[in-house]
């Protein structure tokens, strides 16, 4: 230590720039020799354990899942309820139900099979043509679509095709859609000729019958159980053979019943349906109600007969066609026995005749509607002539249950009769009517009701004195029938209008002279009772036509 401390020029020496030398080495390499600084050692800190992680799926988590389950699935519940209820709220679909027929194409036995590739096609042509029709009309932003639900023969020839139209319209608030205005449309879409002189017109190259064009509005419960995939009583019969009787049987028991029967007969042969008995809710239609239809498809204007109320007496109705609908609708169903009922295939009968009537002063046959004791169906007619012997005969007809009278400005609700050129109306009563015409020829033609089948007529004829029309010491009823004289203003009604007791008197009068010849009370009664004639003076005509008193006036 004292010998570097004496020694100087050593230190200097050392320091001197030639004797340092320097090493490069590259980034990766180390600089030899060099270690890195150790830290210092101490106490070695214990390891931490690692924790041990819960399970994902356990209790908690799960609850927390399924109340998040449960939020999402209350929102998605309430916005499409939401959605429904706007939709519902904002948009009225409004149903059409119609049909025409098509002339220049002939019926194939495959368009009976809803699921046939004949029907489906001549389905969507059909479609296509009404389509077309209603996207270029006025209502084109409200139409939706239209489907064919049927198609038929018919004893006019080519195909009868039933469809629906559907309207939309979006904040309909109550309105409705014009059914003329929708009727129209489809009518003037047919291209007629005025040199064609029929009713058949073209309609984008279908050769449509204008007269058979129907368009009604329907109910959208019916146009569900037409189109609908739920048709469980629903049943389609095709009847080929004349002298069986098919039975319409119903399998449901209970709940809600709406039954579809589609009746379909060869062509040129109509359908009768007869209903034994049914049980239905007498409630004037509303919940129950059993509808007989001239067509496939319920269509309004095409009602034969609607019943109401429960009956077990035998009614039969007859279509206009080779087809008809029988729609039974009721909320509650009990095993059905309520319903029996079946149909037969008829022939068309013409209702015409030439009669010559004998001179027996009394009546000797009968006439009646067409296909009695069935409803006659509606837009029939009949001609009968009748000739009798003597021009001194007339021809009487008694009516059962029913009477005529003069036809007024207004329309007939139960046909219209033409009796010798002259008008008349029919109506229904509870009792039977004569009607007398005074001449030997009769041309009588009846005009049926134009809207629905209505209860069959029977009417007797004969032939009668036309200048005595009731025998002598008879009393000629205002309905047209002779009482004897002895019965009348005997406190009973024998005239069943009471006519033969009206304008009666209690008291007779008396003869001036003890010689009389009575037939009756002594009373204007148009006979001579007493010699001098004296109870047939003084008296004047009611405005019914029955002779009476001046002092009882």
């Amino acid at each position: 230590m004292d010998k570097e401390k004496s020694d100087p020029s050593c230190k200097s020496s050392d320091l001197k720039i030639s004797n340092i030398s320097i090493q490069v080495v590259s980034v990766p390499g180390k600089l030899p020799g060099r270690r890195l600084p150790r830290k210092p050692i101490g106490k070695a800190r214990p390891r931490k354990q690692p924790k041990k992680r819960a399970p994902f799926w356990n209790v908690q988590n799960k609850i927390i899942l399924f109340t998040v389950f449960l939020f999402i699935l209350a929102v998605t519940a309430w916005t499409l309820l939401w959605l429904y209820i706007s939709k519902t709220d904002s948009k009225d679909a409004f149903y059409f139900v119609g049909m025409f027929r098509i002339t220049n194409i002939e019926f194939l036995p495959e368009y009976r099979q809803k699921e046939s590739r004949e029907f489906l096609s001549m389905a969507k042509t059909v479609q296509q043509v009404v389509n077309l029709v209603y996207t270029t009309s006025a209502f084109s932003k409200f139409y939706k679509q239209s489907v064919v639900a049927d198609v038929s023969s018919n004893n006019k020839g080519g195909l009868l095709v039933h469809f629906w139209i559907v309207f939309v319209m979006p904040h309909a608030k109550g309105h409705i859609f014009c059914e003329e205005c929708v009727a129209a449309i489809l009518k003037d879409s047919i291209q007629t000729s005025i040199t064609n002189r029929t009713s058949v017109g073209t309609l984008q190259g279908l050769a449509v019958d204008m007269d058979s064009v129907v368009l009604n509005a329907g109910l959208r419960s019916d146009y569900s159980s037409a189109v609908g995939s739920d048709n469980g009583c629903s049943q389609y019969f095709y009847a080929d053979h004349l002298t069986l009787r098919y039975p319409l049987e119903i399998s449901a028991t209970s709940g809600q019943l709406m039954c579809h029967f589609k009746l379909v007969a060869i062509v040129g042969y109509l359908i009768r349906l007869s209903i034994e008995s049914i049980q239905l809710e007498a409630d004037n239609c509303i919940t129950d109600s059993l509808t007989v239809y001239d067509s496939l498809l319920p269509i309004r204007s095409a009602i034969l007969y609607r019943i109401c109320e429960p009956t077990r007496t035998l009614m039969s109705f007859v279509s206009t066609n080779n087809l008809m609908l029988v729609t039974l609708k009721s909320p509650y169903v009990r095993r059905l026995a309520g319903i029996r009922a079946y149909f037969e295939v008829i022939p068309e009968q013409k209702c015409e005749n030439t009669i010559l009537v004998k001179e027996i002063n009394s009546f000797e046959g009968k006439i009646s509607s067409p296909y009695y004791p069935s409803y006659y169906p509606p837009k029939c007619k009949c001609n009968w002539t009748f000739q009798t012997s003597l021009s001194t005969l007339g021809i009487a007809l008694k009516f059962h249950n029913y009477s005529i009278t003069k036809k007024s400005m207004k329309g007939c609700e139960h046909g219209w009769w033409e009796i010798n050129e002259h008008m008349y109306c029919g109506s229904y009563m509870d009792h039977e009517t004569i009607f007398r015409v005074p001449s030997p020829l009769v041309h009588i033609q009846l005009q049926c009701s134009s809207r629905l089948s209505d209860k069959p007529l029977l009417v007797e004829y004969g032939s009668y004195n036309i200048s005595q029309p009731c025998p002598a010491g008879s009393f000629r009823c205002s309905s047209g029938l002779c009482v004897p004289q002895a019965q009348r203003c005997d406190g009973v009604n024998d005239c069943f209008d009471e006519s033969d007791e009206l304008f009666c008197v209690t008291a007779k009068p008396a003869c001036n002279t003890s010689i009389f010849r009575q037939h009756g009370p002594l009373v204007c009664d148009g006979f001579q009772d007493c010699e001098d004639g004296q109870d047939e003076q003084n008296c004047t005509r009611s405005e019914e036509g029955h002779p009476m008193h001046q002092q009882d006036l």
